[in-house]
């Protein structure tokens, strides 16, 4: 694939509102997941632009996330987060806990767990291995932008429209 080649066209009026890379891993082509407002989550191969799979969750998406071995998908809309097995196209578990729109995921590989940035400006975070709904902290009176992993996988960072950046550690988070 060529800079600025278009790999995938919408046939739909459908828009694309939440798109992520899948991780690197040695030997694999890299994968582009993304959703929108029409009801299919699809994962295209980026060297030969050819559509893996298409998931069917209805409604607007508005979060994606890969996990970090590349085998499920974390898609976040109206109040939960739906996480699907790629090579299945299956649900594997739907994550209940916000109260608001899902706006950002961020998947911490070394703990095992899953953390959602809501409209009402609270992280969210999930045990992956079991899906317990492990914390909720209110981190933001305003929208929320995004949410990222220290690198460490300690803390998450997270910002919103007053444009603050808040850092919140998860050792209490069990």
């Amino acid at each position: 694939v060529q800079t600025k080649e278009t790999i995938y066209t919408q046939e739909d009026d459908s828009v694309t509102t939440v798109l992520a890379w899948s991780p690197a891993q040695s030997g694999t082509p890299g994968r582009i997941a993304f959703a929108g407002t029409n009801d299919d989550i699809r994962v295209i191969q980026v060297d030969t632009a050819t559509e893996v799979c298409s998931i069917t969750q209805y409604g607007w998406k508005t979060a994606l996330q890969w996990s970090p071995d590349g085998s499920q998908i974390a898609v976040g809309n109206l109040r939960r987060v739906s996480v699907y097995d790629v090579a299945y196209q299956s649900l594997v578990h739907t994550a209940d806990g916000p109260n608001a729109t899902v706006k950002d995921l961020s998947w911490n590989p070394s703990q095992r767990r899953l953390v959602g940035f809501c409209e009402e400006g609270k992280l969210h975070l999930w045990n992956t291995d079991t899906w317990q709904y492990c914390a909720s902290f209110a981190s933001h009176s305003r929208a929320p932008y995004a949410v990222a992993w220290s690198p460490d996988n300690t803390q998450m960072v997270s910002t919103s429209r007053h444009g603050r950046i808040i850092f919140k550690g998860t050792a209490d988070s069990k």
